[in-house]
């Protein structure tokens, strides 16, 4: 089994919705490392970030780790082992609309 690449690292900004129907990408922008999304928790207790880093964890098959933002709508996350990329390329298939 190989060993994820964790050189290759990535900062995204979040601005999330929380308390939402489900969890879904609403954009992205590749240029600005960002995205919009929402998610099915509320913003007790970690709960909304507990489900952003597993779900997008799953949607981009790599660790994802909360750098900034714990208690905010703005959020910055760190992914290891994809480049830019590859992390657009598979949240642009997840997007919703």
């Amino acid at each position: 089994m190989n060993e994820p690449d964790y050189s290759q690292k990535v900062v995204l900004k979040l601005h999330v919705i929380t308390n939402a129907h489900s969890f879904g990408i609403i954009s992205c922008n590749e240029k600005g490392n960002s995205i919009k999304l929402k998610v099915k928790e509320k913003a007790i207790r970690g709960k909304a970030n507990l489900e952003i880093i597993k779900q997008l964890g799953k949607i981009l098959q790599s660790e994802v780790r909360l750098l900034r933002g714990a208690k905010s709508k703005q959020k910055e996350l760190l992914v290891l082992g994809k480049t830019k990329q590859e992390i657009f390329h598979r949240l642009k298939g997840f997007q919703a609309g």
